[in-house]
């Protein structure tokens, strides 16, 4: 099984398939599982990273209450350990959010974002700063409300 050590935890992640990296990442309560009838298919056309985020899944539990930037230092490092050098990141809930403020935290290291359900009507200020910065910076985006 594939694991990869960040700070205090080990993250599990799945590699299927080869080509440019895409990266998905599932809600909360949720694991990579939530993406098995997706990978099949995208990964004949790219390298399908799925990971199970920190106290989700195979990836070490949690033991207290974490942050988004938890989460995205968790995904810095992965990416840096198993070379996944400017990925497009696919968002579920979480994930998108998670991805969002991975863009924010680490300018041009992503390709493009795809979100999904990422609650943004509960949080329309970092909506709007997540688009706006993504214009700034050049990154794809394709913003649908």
């Amino acid at each position: 099984m594939p694991f990869v050590d960040v700070e205090d935890a080990r993250l599990f992640y799945e590699i299927k398939g080869q080509g440019y990296p895409l990266v998905l990442l599932h809600g909360a309560w949720a694991s990579h599982r939530w993406w098995r009838w997706q990978i099949p298919d995208l990964s004949q056309h790219y390298k399908v990273i799925a990971f199970d985020v920190r106290g989700h899944g195979q990836s070490t539990p949690l033991e207290n209450v974490y942050s988004v930037k938890g989460f995205v230092r968790d995904m810095d490092i992965a990416f840096r350990s198993i070379g996944a050098q400017m990925p497009v990141l696919v968002g579920w809930s979480m994930g998108g959010i998670i991805s969002m403020q991975y863009c924010m935290d680490y300018p041009g290291s992503a390709k493009a974002l795809i979100l999904i359900a990422t609650r943004g009507h509960k949080n329309p200020g970092l909506k709007i700063k997540v688009v706006k910065y993504l214009r700034q910076h050049g990154t794809r985006w394709n913003a649908t409300v």
